[in-house]
Parts: C-alpha cells; structure tokens; sequence
C-alpha cells in the first residue's frame, strides 16, 4: 500500500474577526481538489486567537507556507 501525496491546495480563505476581550480571531479554510471524486473540498487549516494584527498576519504566513510545504519566510524576504 503506497501512502497518496497530500492534495494540493487550490486557495486558502482568511477570516478575522475583533473579538470582546480586543483580541483577533483568525481562521483559515483551504480548497482542495479530491481527485478521486474530482470535486472540490473546503476544510478548516488552522483557527486561533491573537493578541495583534501582526501576530495574525504572522499565524497566516506559517500556516499557508505549512499547507503548501515551504518554509516561513523572514519578513522582508
């Protein structure tokens, strides 16, 4: 039994919400193509909470370089 390759990522959904407490809620949904049923699938990559706008940004750059395989870049880079 050969074990499948990941699916590939076709586009990430980003939603950030203001929450009570003045923190940010942040999650992100990828589309991916099911090959064997050949139609797309939509499911929840990450969600969290954060204290900043730069800490979302920088859950959203780890996250989408995970799901695609590279590794984070610096910023500026």
């Amino acid at each position: 039994m050969s074990a499948q390759p990941p699916p590939i990522l076709q586009f990430v959904s980003v939603e950030i919400m203001p929450t009570g407490d003045g923190r940010l809620a942040v999650s992100l949904a990828g589309t991916y193509l099911d090959e064997e049923l050949l139609e797309f699938v939509n499911d929840e990559i990450a969600s969290a909470r954060v204290a900043s706008l730069d800490d979302a940004l920088a859950m959203i750059r780890n996250t989408v370089a995970a799901a695609l395989g590279l590794g984070a870049k610096k910023e500026g880079h």
